[in-house]
């Protein structure tokens, strides 16, 4: 079901705008880095928004502001590195029909969003795939303060097959809006790369392709294009596909990024896992799409549990196999993260979908020297949860502070 949002559930929300980086001493707390390491008791420094010390020893906290954190765990801030948030349900999507319902959605929608996410911990999401005037207007409103939010890393209109996913289907249907915004249709090599560049220049942070219905075909030489153009801007390619062979073959001509785990095969049967290990190729996991909770929130009956329990074991595989594993949802906000964590800790243990939401996540965006651990020098992006997700991964659930920049954006206490 569409979860209620209630102003209780946004009252303890600092506004953006209104907070600076404070130097702060966390004290008492279970520290989990999320580069392996935990400390039991100890304290964590930040200075100027920055980590400046990480101690199992007490610390002198001067003039900084403390924060007691007995009994609870202080992690990275989490990271979705696949969501769908800032227009609602996916069915919005098929009703738009210009710029100004764009607009109005957005702004109505986004804001309840961002803030949602960051009050279950989430520092930093990547949105693959979206409207570009959506994305470019939420991260302005972000920088500027005006809207309270994680840090947001977006991919504009992706590429994809004529009449292919998504410009057709569940997401556009008919809509000729919406498919025209949502995806480029393209069969020219010279067109794909005009329209990478163009990304570029609007401020995308990834390019998005697509490969998804049995029988389309974008077709190598395009794909190929789009992927050198994306090098040449500085970005990476991220491929949507479901299927291991796609995957493989998008990954053979430069796709530097998955977004989905494969759900139609066990990628252990093959030598995809190798593959990925070797060319340096992330994944993200998306349990999510194919649990029943996913089902249940759409109003559509469940009938996806064997590709599901494929999925999930791809992602232990994947995971055995040395292959960096990233936590993403694929979820609009009727589905909450923490459905994948629950979903993940079938297969994973605790420590391990730890590490997806944090050090692999930010490995998948390239912001491994900025966030995702706990070390001297990175971005001071935390959460204080109440209890400890190593013994009860579930805890994840409970939190209490989250930090962003430096700043106290979410106090439970």
């Amino acid at each position: 079901m569409r979860p209620t949002r209630t102003l209780a559930l946004l009252a303890f929300l600092i506004p953006w705008g209104e907070g600076i980086a404070q130097d702060l001493v966390i004290t008492n707390a279970r520290i989990i880095d999320g580069a392996g390491q935990t400390i039991e008791e100890g304290s964590v420094v930040i200075m100027e928004g920055r980590i400046s010390s990480i101690s199992a020893d007490p610390v002198e906290a001067g003039d900084a502001t403390v924060i007691d954190a007995q009994g609870m765990t202080v992690l990275p801030g989490l990271i979705d590195a696949h969501r769908h948030d800032l227009l609602g349900s996916v069915q919005a999507f098929a009703e738009l029909a210009n710029d100004a319902d764009l607009a109005e959605a957005t702004e109505r929608e986004a804001p309840a969003s961002m803030q949602a996410l960051l009050a279950e911990g989430f520092t930093t999401v990547m949105m693959p795939g979206l409207f570009l005037s959506a994305g470019a207007d939420v991260r302005r409103r972000l920088e500027r303060g005006e809207t309270a939010g994680p840090r947001l890393l977006f991919a504009g209109p992706g590429f994809t097959a004529p009449d292919d996913f998504p410009a057709r289907g569940m997401v556009c249907g008919d809509n000729a809006y919406c498919s025209d915004r949502v995806a480029y249709q393209v069969t020219d090599p010279a067109v794909a790369r005009a329209h990478v560049r163009s990304l570029a220049e609007a401020g995308v942070d990834a390019i998005k392709v697509f490969v998804d219905a049995e029988g389309a075909d974008l077709g190598d030489e395009v794909f190929a294009a789009i992927t050198e153009e994306a090098d040449a801007q500085g970005l990476s390619t991220y491929l949507h596909a479901h299927r291991v062979e796609d995957m493989l073959d998008g990954v053979r001509l430069g796709a530097d990024r998955l977004v989905h785990t494969p759900s139609d095969t066990l990628i252990e049967d093959g030598p995809g896992a190798r593959l990925l290990r070797e060319r340096g190729v992330a994944i993200a996991t998306t349990a999510s799409y194919t649990a029943p909770a996913f089902a249940e929130a759409l109003g559509f009956p469940y009938s996806a549990g064997a590709r599901h329990e494929r999925l999930l074991q791809n992602v232990r595989h994947l995971m055995d196999e040395g292959v960096v594993v990233a936590f993403g949802t694929d979820s609009p906000d009727l589905i909450r993260p923490m459905v994948e964590i629950e979903e993940l800790s079938r297969v994973l243990e605790p420590e391990e979908v730890i590490a997806t939401l944090t050090r692999n996540a930010a490995l998948f965006l390239g912001l491994e020297d900025e966030i995702g651990t706990i070390e001297p020098g990175k971005a001071a992006d935390l959460v204080i949860i109440d209890g400890d997700p190593l013994a009860d991964v579930s805890d994840l659930a409970h939190v209490e502070v989250v930090i962003r920049d430096g700043r106290v954006v979410v106090d439970n206490r």
